[in-house]
């Protein structure tokens, strides 16, 4: 499913691009995003109180998800052809497999990731910023659902509150602000605030276990629906910049090329990161993990915000 939607994401890129103005288009993304997040928020807080009664249920839920999505794809399908994006003609597939189109399928994205970066260096560097940003993410998330589980002895339902209810409600609440914060220019002072912010979140994951679990001083599910909140005010912003970001950079008619080495980056860094907190985890601690993320945080935030007053200096 994810190897799938990452096959797509691209064209959803040249979708913002063409069909949308620039002055529009974050505050527009911004709304569409706000509705998207209403959704999900519904379904995930029912779905965490269905879970808790039979978790086998997913078995059911899975596909009734993979269903709205083929819808969705039928949207963005029609989205492409009312902007008249490509020449039907000449990009018509023709049904024949060979040898040369699994050779251009396997390199040349390479070439065009190695291409790109060599032409467009202020791009390479925003990459390298976000691919830090990435990391973090990733080295924390193997510990999140263990720390909540095992660490903390919660339930789906509170789990799923602060994942849904009220990490969703914060995304609601600032994604449009957000959108008009990102606005049309170069995106990398505003990446590098939200970087910077979420330091806190897994900080703030540990403030669960040493002052609510050990010296009660607040709840745990209070403080773990803090975090989330907290958590979606940053998210709200970063996951608008990973998604249309890289079109500050693209030549026009290279939109899906550079949201394509995005979305790649982000392949390459789920290889190996993931296990990276895994082994933190086993090796030392789980509460080293999230020290650790915090430290990849602070690091893009730091390079994100050079990268803004080096553009800043040459302007």
């Amino acid at each position: 499913m994810s190897y799938t939607d990452s096959l797509i994401r691209p064209s959803w890129n040249t979708v913002f691009k063409h069909n949308y103005t620039d002055e529009k288009r974050s505050v527009l993304y911004s709304y569409a995003s706000s509705l998207y997040t209403i959704v999900v928020l519904l379904t995930t807080t029912a779905l965490g109180y269905i879970l808790d009664m039979d978790y086998e249920l997913y078995k059911i839920f899975y596909p009734i998800a993979g269903i709205f999505d083929i819808i969705a794809y039928v949207n963005l399908a029609k989205m492409i052809k009312m902007g008249k994006i490509f020449d039907e003609g000449k990009n018509k597939f023709t049904g024949i497999i060979s040898a040369k189109l699994f050779k251009d399928i396997l390199i040349l994205p390479v070439r065009n990731l190695i291409r790109i970066f060599k032409e467009n260096r202020p791009f390479l560097r925003f990459e390298i910023n976000f691919f830090l940003y990435g990391m973090a993410f990733m080295i924390a998330s193997p510990a999140v659902p263990i720390f909540l589980v095992e660490t903390l002895k919660l339930d789906y339902a509170p789990i799923s509150i602060a994942k849904g209810l009220v990490y969703y409600t914060a995304t609601i609440l600032f994604t449009p602000v957000m959108g008009r914060i990102h606005g049309t220019g170069n995106p990398t002072k505003f990446c590098g605030y939200l970087f910077l912010s979420l330091i806190f979140y897994p900080l703030l994951m540990l403030s669960i276990k040493y002052f609510g679990v050990d010296n009660h001083f607040l709840s745990p599910d209070t403080l773990l629906y803090i975090t989330f909140f907290f958590f979606g005010i940053s998210m709200s912003g970063v996951t608008l910049s990973w998604n249309i970001s890289s079109l500050y950079y693209a030549p026009p008619a290279q939109v899906a090329n550079y949201q394509a080495v995005h979305i790649t980056l982000t392949g390459v860094r789920g290889l190996f990161a993931p296990f990276i907190g895994y082994l933190i985890l086993k090796s030392v601690s789980i509460e080293a993990t999230f020290i650790v993320s915090a430290f990849f945080f602070l690091l893009a935030g730091v390079m994100m915000m050079r990268e803004s007053k080096a553009i800043s200096n040459e302007q």
